[in-house]
């Protein structure tokens, strides 16, 4: 196991000894995922993400020893195949959310496991991490409530806010995370009441049956958007 890039474990010295704190992570580790499926965790909550500009996580995916290896390990082909990471966020996880996912290069568990490779090399921060600014979702909302879209349903969007078919060729998408966005209902990223985390097989009917290990680590907002004003007192007597 290695660290992701840049993140450094805090100290807190307590009874003349320093106790390292935990990192935010999770390991979530999924067999014979079939097309078109997907497995997640979640967790409730009560936050308000309209201060901050962006959101970030850091995320590795790795072959499960025994099983077949993961479409697109050691190459950079075969992003239609790759498994997929998401990040669901709402006020619930049937009606009301957005959907953030992203196609994940695998790395070699014998990589991950070692120490003669740098966490670059094992997290591929420039693929697989997830970095994004939230205003595109209040685009993607503003979007929707036009009318012209049935919200009862889930739609998805590309990065350029061109909508998509949820299985659409990740090869064909436009950026280069190949990103593709959700929403249903009528979500608010001043109310997120809940979150999931998980993987999804993009693969169509009769395609890759796929088994993997995929690290999920600090996920975290960025850049509170913080404004300077203006304060006066005044007085007046007549």
């Amino acid at each position: 196991y290695t660290l992701p890039p840049g993140v450094q474990r805090e100290e807190i010295s307590s009874n003349n000894s320093i106790i390292r704190q935990n990192e935010q992570s999770m390991s979530l580790k999924v067999l014979d995922l079939q097309p078109k499926d997907s497995r997640a965790v979640y967790k409730n909550l009560d936050f308000d993400m309209r201060q901050y500009k962006s959101l970030k996580m850091f995320v590795h995916a790795e072959s499960v020893e025994g099983e077949p290896k993961l479409p697109g390990e050691g190459s950079s082909e075969n992003f239609d195949r790759r498994l997929v990471g998401f990040i669901r966020l709402g006020s619930d996880f049937t009606d009301n959310y957005y959907q953030i996912e992203v196609p994940l290069k695998p790395t070699s568990y014998s990589q991950a496991s070692s120490n003669r490779f740098s966490p670059d090399q094992v997290w591929i921060p420039e693929s697989n991490s997830i970095d994004f600014s939230l205003e595109i979702l209040t685009k993607i909302k503003a979007l929707t409530i036009t009318g012209k879209y049935d919200l009862s349903k889930t739609l998805f969007f590309n990065e350029n806010l061109e909508i998509i078919d949820e299985f659409s060729p990740i090869s064909g998408l436009p950026g280069d995370k190949k990103y593709k966005f959700a929403i249903r209902g009528n979500p608010s990223v001043g109310a997120i009441k809940t979150i999931m985390i998980g993987v999804k097989n993009p693969s169509t009917q009769n395609g890759d049956v796929l088994s993997a290990e995929v690290w999920f680590n600090e996920l975290r907002l960025a850049e509170i958007n913080g404004k300077g004003g203006w304060a006066a007192l005044g007085s007046l007597e007549a």
